[in-house]
């Protein structure tokens, strides 16, 4: 993308937001987790109205999975129910 040789180092400086004197690339090792879990958010009413009620009522591994991921990646804490389809958020 850079066309350019760049070691670890250099590559984070890259990650960082222009104002912080990176170039503002963004990761998508860094961002798939909140993608996904705002994917999974926003159509959990759509797949609870598909799925049949034996499967309804168990716990997506994956997106618990994420969760943790998620919490530990950001240091934040979980989003409120209304607003986890909200990747910003």
């Amino acid at each position: 993308m850079l066309n350019v040789n760049i070691n670890d180092t250099q590559w984070l400086q890259a990650l960082l937001l222009v104002g912080n004197g990176g170039l503002g690339i963004r990761s998508a090792e860094i961002l798939a987790p909140s993608a996904f879990l705002a994917s999974a958010a926003s159509t959990h009413s759509l797949q609870q109205s598909i799925l049949p009620d034996c499967i309804k009522v168990l716990e997506d591994q994956s997106v618990l999975a994420t969760e943790d991921r998620w919490l530990a990646m950001s240091g934040s804490t979980k989003p409120v129910t209304e607003q986890q389809h909200i990747e910003k958020v």
